[in-house]
């Protein structure tokens, strides 16, 4: 049995809160895209997929200098021009300038999510619920006490970690954290957050991609939406979290 499988990969970049899982989990359900055993959390919205986080690690600043290629082998992914499927899959991109040398638009595709000014509020909003709002409960996740996996290690009770999430939302507002990186791979696509994430935001996608579905593809994306966008009041870490206790649009 070969352990390795031959890919195209479609990567989605952009900032926290772009929902470029919700993108790359969407996309795995197409035909000739490699399915991303992808799930919503139905409190948070939070996309969970194992497969489309294989190249998060390209975030990682250890892993500044490794290719996308090499991050996909390490996988058990191989980029292929000649492949059959295409693996959608995400990262922030933050070191991507570095990492592209082995891509070529026979074998890769980049997509670029970009947020207008007046997406900031949502895409912070976004980011923070689905970041440390959402738990995740598999086996793996509950038996290395990960079930809250994106907090600093020593933040281990519901007041500390109230705490915390309180001083993120502050933090991220005074800092621009949503002006786009400058990323020279040519040819890329870009689009912006608030053409997608609307009822019909799918064949801005497709389009884009030149890539003809099925209507029921284009559905599947609005009905998911609806579970996928954050709510503006939660409950959690005996607090509860409201969208207007922090911004005013």
């Amino acid at each position: 049995m070969n352990d390795i499988l031959s890919v195209k990969n479609l990567l989605v970049v952009g900032p926290g809160g772009s929902r470029i899982d919700f993108i790359a989990g969407w996309l795995g359900k197409l035909p000739k895209f490699l399915d991303t055993v992808w799930s919503i959390s139905p409190l948070t919205g939070c996309t969970i997929s194992s497969t489309m986080n294989v190249t998060k690690q390209l975030d990682k600043k250890e892993y500044q200098t490794k290719s996308v290629k090499d991050v996909l082998q390490y996988s058990g992914y191989e980029l292929s021009e000649s492949a059959e499927y295409t693996l959608a899959t995400t990262c922030h991109g933050v070191f991507l300038n570095n990492q592209l040398s082995s891509c070529n638009d026979r074998n890769f595709t980049l997509i670029q999510i970009l947020a207008r000014p007046q997406s900031t509020n949502q895409l912070i909003w976004e980011y923070v619920i689905k970041t440390f709002l959402t738990r995740c409960t598999t086996k793996f996740h509950i038996e290395n006490n990960l079930i809250y996996n994106n907090f600093p290690l020593l933040i281990s009770s519901d007041a500390d970690r109230k705490e915390f999430v309180h001083r993120k939302i502050i933090e991220i507002r005074q800092v621009n954290i949503y002006k786009p990186i400058d990323i020279f791979y040519n040819p890329k696509i870009q689009l912006y957050y608030d053409e997608l994430f609307v009822k019909g935001g799918s064949y801005n996608i497709t389009n884009s991609l030149n890539i003809d579905i099925d209507k029921r593809f284009h559905t599947y994306w609005d009905l998911a939406l609806e579970i996928a966008t954050s709510p503006k009041e939660i409950y959690q870490f005996g607090h509860h979290w409201k969208y207007s206790d922090y911004f005013d649009d």
